[in-house]
C-alpha cells in the first residue's frame, strides 16, 4: 500500500490540490509515526533544517504587524502551521523511495508517462478545440490546459519534468525493442510541443533553460544534436503559426510594457524604456518596496496581498510572482538563507553520483531551473508549487551511507 501511495503521488498534481493535500496528510502521519527510523536514516542537518524553517515561518507570521483580531492574519498563522506537511515532504519521500528496490525508477516512469499523456492531450486540444475528455480550450484556443481544466498549468507541469524525456533515451534504451527506441527519440519533441501549445510562455522558457542545462551537464554529443533539433523545431512552429507568433512574440512584448495585447501597436518600439510599466514589473517593484521595512525577518507568509492593498498600491497581486521576492517579503533575508541552506544540503547528499546517472542529471537541471531567479513563478507557499519543488528534491536526496539498505 505504501508503494502504491508513493507511485500515485505525481498523479495527484493533475487531479487537483485537494488530492495533493490528502497525500500530504498521509505522508506527514507516516513521518511522525516513523520519526526515530527516519531520524537515523539522514544526516542531522538534513533532518532538523525543515523544522527550523517551519518554526521561523510560524514565528514571523505570528509577530508580524497585523492584529490577531483580523481574520486574514489568523488564516495565515494556520497556513504557516500546516506548512510543516510540505517542508518535511522531501525527507519522508526520500526515506520511502530508498526503502524499496527500483521504486525511484518506477516513479520516474510514471512521471514520464504522465507528462507524455498530458502533452498528447494538449496537442489534441489545440488541434480540435477540446481535449480527450471534452474540456474546451481557453482564450480562443491560445491556452490549452488538458486535464487541469480551468487551471491553466498544463505547460507548467510538463515543463517541470521535461528533461526526463531526454534522459529516458539513454536510461531505457533497449536494442531488442527498436520501436521503443524510436519512440524515445521523438518523445522530447512531443513533450516540448505540448508545452508550446499549452500557451504558457514561462513554462516554455523554463523548459528551454532546463534542456540547455541538461545538454551541458551531460556533455553528450547526441543530446547536443537532439536539443538543436528541438530548438529548430520550436522556432519553425512558432514562426509558421500566426496564433503562436502572436502569443509568444507580440503579446509577450505587450505584456512587458503593460499592454493587454499587441493589436494595432508596435510593442517593440522603445520597449526597454517601458519595462517598468510591465504587469509583472510593477508587482516586482511593489514587492521590493514592501520588503524594505522588514528586510531581515520579513512580514509573515502570504502577507503580500494584504500589505499591498492596505497601502493602496496599484497592480497588487496574491503574491510577488517570484520565489526570491516572495521569500524576501514574507521571511526576509534570513528565510532565503534557510531555504538555500536546505536546498544545497539536499543536493550535496547526492553530488558524487550526479554525473554518473542521466536521471540525476535531469533532476539537477530541473532543480537549477527552479532556483533560477530570473523568472515569473507561482507562490512557493502554495500547496501545488511547493509540493512539486520538494517532491523533485526527494528524488535527488540520498540517506547516510551507513544507514542505507
Amino acid at each position: 500500500l505504501t508503494k502504491i501511495i508513493v507511485l500515485t503521488f505525481p498523479i495527484t498534481f493533475i487531479i487537483g490540490s485537494a488530492f495533493v493535500n490528502f497525500y500530504l496528510i498521509i505522508f506527514t502521519l507516516y513521518f511522525f509515526l516513523n520519526l526515530k527510523k527516519i531520524y537515523r536514516f539522514f544526516d542531522k542537518k538534513i533532518f532538523f533544517t525543515p523544522f527550523i524553517i517551519w518554526v521561523y515561518i510560524l514565528l514571523i507570521t505570528i509577530i508580524n504587524n497585523y492584529s490577531l483580531t483580523q481574520s486574514y492574519n489568523l488564516e495565515n498563522i494556520l497556513k504557516s502551521f500546516f506548512y510543516l506537511r510540505i517542508i518535511t515532504l522531501p525527507i519522508v519521500l526520500a526515506y520511502l523511495i530508498n526503502l524499496y528496490n527500483n521504486l525511484k525508477i518506477q516513479l520516474l516512469k510514471i512521471i514520464i508517462i504522465s507528462i507524455t499523456v498530458i502533452s498528447i492531450d494538449v496537442i489534441f486540444q489545440f488541434s480540435f478545440g477540446i481535449n480527450l475528455i471534452g474540456l474546451e480550450s481557453a482564450n480562443f484556443g491560445m491556452r490549452n490546459s488538458s486535464f487541469f481544466g480551468s487551471e491553466l498549468i498544463s505547460g507548467s507541469f510538463i515543463s517541470k519534468f521535461a528533461t526526463l524525456s531526454l534522459a529516458s533515451i539513454f536510461v531505457y534504451k533497449n536494442n531488442e525493442k527498436k520501436f521503443l527506441n524510436y519512440f524515445l527519440v521523438i518523445l522530447p519533441i512531443i513533450i516540448i510541443l505540448g508545452i508550446l501549445l499549452s500557451g504558457e510562455r514561462m513554462a516554455l522558457l523554463n523548459a528551454i533553460f532546463a534542456i540547455i542545462l541538461f545538454m551541458f551537464l551531460s556533455k553528450n554529443k547526441n543530446i547536443f544534436v537532439l536539443a538543436s533539433i528541438i530548438f529548430l523545431f520550436l522556432t519553425t512552429i512558432i514562426v509558421s503559426s500566426e496564433n503562436l507568433k502572436k502569443r509568444y512574440i507580440y503579446n509577450t512584448g505587450a505584456h512587458l510594457i503593460g499592454v493587454d495585447n499587441a493589436d494595432g501597436i508596435n510593442v517593440f518600439d522603445n520597449i526597454f524604456n517601458n519595462l517598468n510599466n510591465g504587469f509583472h514589473a510593477k508587482i516586482f517593484l511593489n514587492s521590493i518596496d514592501l520588503s524594505k521595512k522588514n528586510l531581515i525577518i520579513g512580514n509573515g507568509i502570504k502577507s503580500y496581498r494584504y500589505r499591498c492593498s492596505e497601502i493602496k498600491k496599484n497592480n497588487c497581486s496574491q503574491h510577488p510572482h517570484n520565489f526570491y521576492l516572495e521569500l524576501l517579503h514574507d521571511g526576509g533575508i534570513i528565510l532565503i538563507i534557510f531555504y538555500y541552506y536546505f536546498f544545497l544540503s539536499m543536493l550535496m547528499t547526492n553530488f558524487k553520483s550526479i554525473f554518473n546517472d542521466y536521471n540525476n542529471l535531469a533532476m539537477i537541471a530541473i532543480i537549477l531551473t527552479f532556483l533560477n531567479p530570473l523568472q515569473i513563478t507561482g507562490s512557493i507557499f502554495s500547496t501545488w508549487n511547493a509540493s512539486i519543488i520538494f517532491f523533485v528534491f526527494s528524488l535527488i536526496l540520498k540517506p547516510k551511507i551507513n544507514e542505507y539498505k
